[in-house]
């Protein structure tokens, strides 16, 4: 089910916020026709970040990606141009 959050991500990273930080069950489902980038702490969204492949993933077009956090915000970003993503609980 997808029901928190739609939209289209672009080159920047933007943030979705899930509401809550108690655990959940989340899935990013890229929409798109490029490669999507979902990292769970501002500080995975850093380029030079030595931690990036531990808690930011690529979700490629038509994937969904299915993770456990308790992070509140979640942060995405379109490989290139832009990408239409849903983001959700299950």
């Amino acid at each position: 089910q997808f029901t928190d959050s739609t939209g289209t991500a672009s080159t920047y990273w933007q943030t979705v916020d899930m509401l809550t930080t108690a655990q959940k069950r989340i899935e990013a489902l890229n929409d798109g026709s490029v490669n999507l980038a979902v990292a769970l702490g501002a500080a995975d969204t850093v380029a030079t970040s030595s931690v990036n492949d531990k808690y930011r993933k690529t979700v490629k077009p038509g994937e969904t990606l299915k993770f456990v956090t308790a992070a509140r915000y979640i942060f995405i970003k379109a490989a290139s141009s832009t990408c239409a993503y849903r983001i959700g609980t299950y």
